[in-house]
């Protein structure tokens, strides 16, 4: 309420709705100035034209969607302001507002139309529109001009002339006082919006101080909740870190145990052969092959079937085994050949292939009598199944292989984890044994040869005594000589056992110690010099040998059977390995049923041989499913399985020229 009597103010948000409650405007006939502005007021009730002495009327910022037709009466009215409201269309009696000078119809959106009749109010100077819409009546290009073209414009359309419209234009201008009372009706109106503007802008900026206050608060509780979480989790991932470097800590102190055991079982293995293969190079004199220099009257009852039904079984011995080394490198030939061949073709030819192989089997069960080379063939063969030097060569190359498939698994190993000073010592041990692998090799084809040549000078003494069916005569004195058993007694000695007397040089009395008790440790501590004596041992040395050998192998039980590191064979396990060396090119079966290559010469052997109980899983460092069984030389890596090795010319390991392979097969 404004200081006189003759002025009513209900505006900042009282949020009225109505009028009509609360008493009557019949009561205020006398009032001037009415102010309700940001109300929630709908619509003005027809009593209000009641309010005859009223000049200024001021109802925006409510809800109007139309005026009262009774508005009209209000003659006195000088100020109607009613923007931002919902107003839709204007009543004619508009224009008898004779007194209105200043009409505010902005933000009304809907309102596209305006009463023809508002060029009667000719006292009109101040017309308030929105000219960024589109407008009816008037159009909106006229809109954007001056109050008085708006006027003119609906003048011209009620056909009002340009005479009328000037000399209402004159008498206008021709009243100076009472302009400057319109002046100063405007200049107090527009002080009014600006005051009321700057209270809403003020009560926004105060509004907006409280939102930025709230959401800075907001954000500062997000900081701090976002770095306790940060914090959190650098902790766990800081416990994390401990823990995986205390796991890979454990894991590189029971690598580096790992490796002492392997370098120093290495070492051991390296040592012992090393002194075996200096002092029993020259130890061994063929005693089978002595024998037949002896004159002993042939039997004259000779029962020449069985001769010739065992030698038989041996030659189908050797040939089934030497057929099974030929039709590896056939299958593996034949599968890239006739890869896109359909299954009738492949069956047909398998089908061929074993006829053909019956007829030779056949063929050659009917030519042992009459083909005397071999009879012969026969013969070596049995001789070197019966050799002991040969047996013990073999298991001697089973070791070493071992040895280098636990070196290589290290050297895997040690590249994980990054202990590059391990790598020299490793590299110089897998030297040591593959070169102690080469002299091994070197000394079984030695051996070999000294059996061919020695049995060659049996076979002139032969020629010379001229006797018929020699060669089946001696073959049976070496059956009846039982030298044909040692793979049968190697069978019942542990074959860790065998490993143990391979390595100290004594494994070819392995027959002589099957007699004996060696089923648990108990029965092997108990051995002694007399009972090694009476099994027809006689060799102090070699007695000294045997003992440390059976020592050793009583001190790895105890010691796996307290902390075990890999399943234990049992004395009936027989782990064994037959070696070859892989050659690409296609060579013919010898009559020793041993086909090879190392460095250019020919090794000939198929006799299986024990390996080592505890070996490290080396699995292909290629396919990654199949374990290794391919040593390539010179460089000693056993790292890639038989079907992996037939594509690679250097080792995947160190890159080296592979000059042979060795192949494992494990029995």
């Amino acid at each position: 309420m404004y200081g006189s009597k003759l002025e009513f103010d209900l505006n900042h948000k009282n949020k009225l709705s109505s009028l009509k409650e609360g008493g009557d405007l019949h009561d205020l006939y006398l009032l001037k100035l009415l102010d309700l502005r940001s109300n929630r007021i709908s619509k003005l009730p027809s009593d209000i034209q009641y309010l005859e002495e009223l000049q200024v009327l001021r109802i925006d910022n409510n809800e109007i969607t139309s005026l009262p037709v009774e508005i009209g009466k209000l003659v006195n009215l000088e100020q109607l302001t009613v923007s931002s409201n919902k107003l839709k269309s204007l009543p004619d009696s508009l224009g008898d507002l004779k007194s209105l000078q200043h009409l505010d119809l902005r933000s009304n959106n809907q309102l596209c139309i305006l009463p023809a009749t508002i060029y009667k109010n000719k006292r009109l100077t101040c017309l308030l529109l929105d000219d960024d819409r589109d407008w009816i009546e008037p159009p909106t290009s006229i809109v954007r001009h001056s109050t008085q073209a708006i006027m003119a414009y609906f003048a011209q359309k009620k056909g009002v002339s340009e005479i009328e419209k000037d000399e209402i234009r004159n008498k206008e201008e021709s009243s100076p006082s009472e302009r400057l009372r319109q002046l100063s009706i405007y200049d107090k109106f527009i002080q009014e919006e600006k005051l009321s503007q700057r209270i809403e802008m003020e009560k926004k900026i105060g509004d907006q101080k409280t939102k930025e206050l709230l959401l800075s608060q907001q954000r500062q509780k997000d900081r701090q909740n976002l770095m306790e979480d940060l914090v959190e989790e650098q902790r766990r991932i800081d416990e994390e870190i401990v823990k995986c470097h205390k796991h890979k800590e454990i894991q590189q102190r029971n690598f580096v145990l790992q490796l002492q055991t392997v370098e120093s079982t290495a070492d051991e293995v390296i040592k012992q052969l090393l002194k075996t293969s200096t002092a029993q190079k020259q130890k061994y004199v063929s005693s089978v092959i002595s024998s037949l220099y002896e004159d002993i009257p042939m039997k004259p009852n000779i029962h020449q079937r069985k001769i010739l039904e065992s030698m038989e079984k041996v030659f189908a011995e050797e040939y089934k085994l030497s057929l099974k080394l030929k039709e590896n490198d056939i299958s593996r030939q034949n599968l890239v050949q006739v890869s896109n061949l359909n299954d009738k073709q492949l069956e047909d030819k398998i089908f061929n292939l074993l006829s053909e192989r019956r007829n030779e089997q056949c063929a050659l069960i009917d030519g042992i009598q009459e083909d005397i080379n071999l009879q012969y063939a026969a013969v070596l063969m049995l001789i070197q199944k019966s050799d002991y030097r040969n047996f013990e060569l073999q298991n001697q190359i089973s070791i070493v292989q071992s040895q280098l498939s636990n070196l290589t698994v290290i050297e895997l190993q040690n590249r994980n984890f990054s202990m590059s000073k391990h790598i020299n010592e490793l590299i110089e041990r897998r030297i040591t044994l593959t070169n102690l692998l080469r002299d091994i090799f070197a000394q079984q084809q030695s051996r070999q040869k000294q059996l061919v040549d020695q049995l060659r000078e049996v076979e002139k003494f032969q020629s010379s005594v001229g006797k018929n069916d020699y060669w089946l005569i001696q073959f049976q004195r070496l059956l009846d000589g039982n030298h044909n058993n040692l793979s049968a007694a190697v069978r019942s000695v542990n074959s860790a056992l065998v490993c143990e007397l391979a390595l100290f040089g004594v494994s070819h009395y392995a027959p002589l110690l099957s007699t004996l008790d060696l089923n648990s440790v108990e029965s092997l501590s108990e051995i002694t010099h007399d009972t090694l004596n009476k099994v027809g041992i006689e060799s102090f040395e070699d007695r000294c040998s045997i003992l440390n050998a059976i020592q050793h192998f009583i001190h790895d039980q105890r010691g796996t059977s307290v902390t075990p590191s890999a399943p234990v064979s049992s004395s009936n396990d027989d782990i064994s390995a037959e070696t070859s060396f892989l050659d690409t090119n296609d060579s013919s079966l010898n009559p020793n049923g041993f086909s090879c290559s190392l460095g250019g010469q020919n090794i000939d052997n198929t006799t299986s041989i024990n390996t080592l109980n505890e070996v490290l899983q080396n699995e292909c460092v290629i396919c990654l499913e199949k374990q290794s069984n391919i040593v390539f030389l010179p460089c000693g890596h056993l790292c890639t399985c038989s079907n992996c090795s037939l594509c690679v010319n250097q080792c995947p390991l160190c890159r080296c020229d592979i000059e042979s392979k060795m192949q494992v097969y494990s029995a």
